[in-house]
C-alpha cells in the first residue's frame, strides 16, 4: 500500500488491525465454546448442514428446522442453539457493562493507540 500522510496509514492500519480481530474472533469462540476444530474445519461441516422450512398452508406459519444428521454435524451443533449467539455477545456485554457501540468504539481507540 502507499499511504503517505500520516492520517491515511493510520486509517489504513486501523482496517488491517479490524480485519484481524474479524478474522480471529470465530477461533477465540470455538476455544471458549469448548469446540476443539479449526474454523475452516468448523465452516467445512456446515456447509454439509441442511435446514428445511415449511409453510403451513391454514396458518402460513413457517416451521424451521435444521438437520443435524451425522456426528460431525452433532459435533457443532450449538453454534445452531437460537441462543448460542446471544450468551456469546450477551456475555461481553454483561461482563464489560457497556453497550455494543461503546465496544464498537473501544476497539477503533485501541487501534488508534497502538498506533502511536
Amino acid at each position: 500500500m502507499f499511504h503517505f500522510t500520516p492520517k491515511r496509514i493510520e486509517a489504513h492500519v486501523c482496517i488491517c488491525f479490524v480485519a484481524y480481530r474479524v478474522y480471529k474472533e470465530p477461533e477465540r469462540i470455538l476455544q471458549v465454546k469448548g469446540i476443539n476444530m479449526s474454523v475452516n474445519k468448523v465452516l467445512d461441516i456446515a456447509k454439509t448442514i441442511t435446514a428445511l422450512k415449511i409453510r403451513l398452508p391454514l396458518s402460513n406459519e413457517i416451521l424451521t428446522k435444521t438437520m443435524l444428521l451425522t456426528k460431525k454435524h452433532q459435533s457443532i451443533a450449538q453454534l445452531f442453539n437460537k441462543n448460542f449467539w446471544q450468551n456469546i455477545w450477551g456475555d461481553a456485554l454483561t461482563k464489560s457493562g457497556k453497550s455494543e457501540d461503546a465496544i464498537q468504539v473501544e476497539i477503533y481507540v485501541n487501534a488508534i493507540l497502538i498506533l502511536k
